[in-house]
Order: C-alpha cells, then sequence, then structure tokens
C-alpha cells in the first residue's frame, strides 16, 4: 500500500488549477483532482477508500478532502522522507508561493525548484539554525514543479503548481525565522491526498457516510467532483451494505449475511447436514459451518429462505430489496456485453479469494464477486476459492430453481437450475 501523503489546497484555486491542468503545453503526466460530495440518504461524505486495481494499491482519505491523482514526473524522483513536514501556500499559487520546514540539526541547505523533466530551475543555498524557516518563491511560469531541500541526511519534497507566468527570473527568497505572519493562512488550506496514478488505471472508490456506503468505479480522465449517491441497505440483523450502480440497477456489493429476516425473526441455522438434505422450509448457514467465513462471503442459504411462499411471508432481503431474479441476472449481464465476458467484469481481480488463474477479472463495475462455495444436495461444503453461486428467486419446476455462477478459470457467467434444498449465496436488487 502506498504512504499517504498530506499537502494543502485551497477550494477557491481548484477551477483555476482545472483550466491551467487542460491549456498547459508540453506536459509529460497526468494530474486530477477529485472532490466527493453526498446525495440521497447522506448530503457528506465521511470517509472514502481507494483502491487501484490496475496497481493493486489502496488508501483511505476523509471526505472532505481532495483526492490528487498524479503520474510520473519526468526524472524526479519521489520523495519518502518527512514529506509532510514541508507545507506550501497557496498551492496552486498565481506567481508567488511561500513554504515553510522545519530544522532540526543546523547547517547547508540546497533548496531547489525541478521542472517535470527534473530539470533544475532554480536553486539557493543557505545557513539554517534550528526551528522553522519560512521562503518566499516567485519568477516561475506556469506549470507544474517538484520542489526539495536538501541537508544531510534530510530530505524534504513537494509538488508546486503555479497558474501565472512571471516576466522576472526565477527567486528563492528567504522571509523570517520562526514565522508568525502566516500561520493562519497556511493553516486555512484544504487536505490533499496523493496517489500515484497512470492512464486508464480502474480506481474503485468506495463513499462511507455514517451507515451508508457506494462503490465506484472510475477510470481518470479529468478533474471532477464525484456525487456519491447513498441508499439504505440494512438488514434484519443491522448489517449495513454498500451499494454499486450498473446500468439501470443498483446491487449489493457484498454477499448476504444476515441471519434474520428483514422483520426481525430468525432464520434457523441448521449445521447438521441430514437435517439440511431433508428441509423444505428457509434456512442458511456460514460455510464449513464456520462463522469467520460471514465477514468475507455472507451466508449460504437454501432457495426456501428466498421464497415467501415457503419461508413464513418473510423478506429475505433489507426492506427496499429483493432477491434478484434470473431476469435481473439476463439484465445484468446483457449491460456488460455478453455472458461470455460478464463474469470476468463482475470477479474481484487477484488471488486473494480466487483460485488461480482467475480468468478475465476486472471488476470493473465494483460487483466484486467472490468463491464463496457453496453447500451441495448432500449437505457437504465445497469449491469455496473456485465457484462463486448465487440463487435467483426464479424457480424452474418442481424443486429446481435458477442460479448464477462464476468460475476461477473461465470469464463467463454461468447459467443453470438446481435443487432447492442446496446452500447458495445471495445478492440483492433494490427493488
Amino acid at each position: 500500500m502506498k504512504t499517504m501523503k498530506m499537502s494543502f489546497f485551497p477550494r477557491k484555486h481548484l477551477l483555476v488549477f482545472m483550466l491551467v491542468l487542460v491549456f498547459m503545453p508540453g506536459a509529460s503526466a497526468q494530474f486530477y483532482y477529485i472532490n466527493f460530495e453526498g446525495n440521497g440518504a447522506a448530503l457528506f461524505v465521511d470517509s472514502v477508500k481507494v483502491h487501484n486495481i490496475t496497481q493493486e494499491t489502496s488508501l483511505v482519505m476523509n471526505g472532505s478532502d481532495t483526492l490528487f491523482l498524479f503520474g510520473t514526473v519526468g526524472n524526479t524522483e519521489p520523495v519518502t522522507s518527512m514529506e509532510s513536514e514541508l507545507v506550501l501556500f497557496p498551492n496552486p499559487a498565481g506567481n508567488i508561493s511561500y513554504f515553510k520546514f522545519p530544522v532540526s540539526e543546523p547547517g547547508d541547505h540546497v533548496i531547489s525548484v525541478y521542472n517535470l523533466s527534473g530539470e533544475p530551475i532554480a536553486s539557493s543555498k543557505v545557513m539554517l539554525g534550528k526551528g522553522f524557516h519560512e521562503f518566499e518563491i516567485s519568477g516561475l511560469r506556469t506549470g507544474f514543479y517538484h520542489l526539495q531541500v536538501v541537508s544531510g541526511n534530510m530530505k524534504l519534497g513537494s509538488k508546486l503548481i503555479m497558474t501565472e507566468s512571471a516576466n522576472d527570473d526565477p527567486t528563492i527568497r528567504k522571509i523570517a525565522d520562526n514565522p508568525v505572519h502566516h500561520e493562519a493562512i497556511f493553516k486555512s488550506g484544504r487536505g490533499v491526498v496523493e496517489m500515484q496514478y497512470n492512464t486508464d488505471d480502474l480506481l474503485l472508490i468506495t463513499c462511507y457516510a455514517d451507515i451508508y456506503a457506494v462503490v465506484i468505479p472510475l477510470v481518470a480522465i479529468k478533474s471532477e467532483t464525484i456525487t456519491a449517491q447513498f441508499v439504505p441497505c440494512t438488514d434484519g440483523d443491522g448489517n449495513h451494505y454498500p451499494v454499486v450502480f450498473i446500468g439501470s440497477q443498483i446491487w449489493m456489493a457484498r454477499n448476504l449475511a444476515t441471519t434474520k429476516y428483514s422483520d426481525g425473526s430468525d432464520i434457523p441455522n441448521i449445521t447438521v447436514g441430514s437435517t439440511w438434505s431433508n428441509l423444505t422450509t428457509g434456512a442458511y448457514v456460514w460455510y464449513g459451518n464456520n462463522i469467520s467465513n460471514k465477514q468475507v462471503y455472507g451466508g449460504l442459504y437454501n432457495w426456501y429462505a428466498t421464497n415467501p411462499a415457503t419461508n413464513g411471508n418473510k423478506e429475505l432481503c433489507p426492506e427496499g430489496w429483493r432477491v434478484a431474479s434470473d431476469a435481473d441476472f439476463t439484465a445484468l449481464t446483457s449491460f456488460l456485453g455478453s455472458t461470455t465476458t460478464a463474469g470476468g467484469k463482475l470477479k474481484e481481480t487477484g488471488f486473494t479469494h480466487w483460485n488461480s488463474p482467475n480468468t478475465g477479472a476486472t471488476n470493473e463495475k465494483g460487483f466484486t464477486a467472490l468463491p464463496g462455495g457453496w453447500r451441495g444436495w448432500n449437505a457437504n461444503f465445497q469449491d469455496m476459492g473456485t465457484y462463486c453461486w448465487f440463487w435467483t428467486q426464479t424457480e424452474q419446476v418442481g424443486n429446481f430453481a435458477w442460479l448464477r455462477n462464476m468460475f476461477h478459470n473461465a470469464a463467463n457467467m454461468g447459467r443453470g437450475t438446481v435443487n432447492k434444498s442446496h446452500g447458495l449465496a445471495i445478492r440483492c436488487i433494490k427493488d
């Protein structure tokens, strides 16, 4: 996981920066600022988890902060030491920016500014004692720069954005020791969280607000504000589920894991195999009768638990949601292009849960299908790591009902029927 790095960014400069980003000539990397706002059940975003699926990096940030996606910038080496201690304001700046940093060991300090190609634009060598020191930098042309302070084993750095070209030569000027006159300005900035980003990387962004969560896939092509549409999704146990929008449908982004129907009444937990196999009423179980599988894979339910006619006229899914039908899954696969590739587009990537080769997995819609296995007709547990099985609410004939499945060694989504006594996972869909 990459280290989260903080700097400061005032709201009033965002629009100016976006214009510079579009029109600045000769830029060799992409830079995007992503902000977040809420809608629906919550108007503010409390926190955000960002998972770069392509690079397998993640971070967590405050919902009020700005996500800064930056590309590789020429020959400039990434700075990892004490980076948060070099503070700039404003950034982006017009034609003058201020910066300050602490000095713990007296000595010579070299302050340098580099362009995107790693070429030095300005440099100054000064003797500094202990304490905070403040500088002014001016005379830079419109563009992106890297500011660096080096002394002995100390190395500080930050990105600097200038929005107005100056006619003077670049200048680095010391202002004062232990400054106080800019302290209020330095504290007034907005938090920025940086994440390295390459063109066409896929991000899965999960926005949280109170009990609500929504998963938003993003391939960044511009700076923008993302609106998180929060939708209530709480089951009879009080479990809260993230949701994901795919086409015109809203799906749970995690398998159902309730032990109660939506009215709060218990679903029987049947662990004995012979009892399970002979049921014609609703029941659930954790894979392997091991509750530790609940958090990741959810529960395995027989089909009778999904049907009000066989479960005592109860609803299994959260209020306002229902067990997905055969037609719902057909609409989903049609939106994704075809059954041939739909499974791969829905499967979680990598091998944390799926066995190799996890063929075709992209998770490009944030559905995150997992190989939670199933409980077979003989009540044995099987196929965790290799198969994902979902009930539909649609009966076929007699004791059989339709299902959908995905495989570790194929990209397609399968469709078939099994006996209603099998234990399969459930994904609910919004009414």
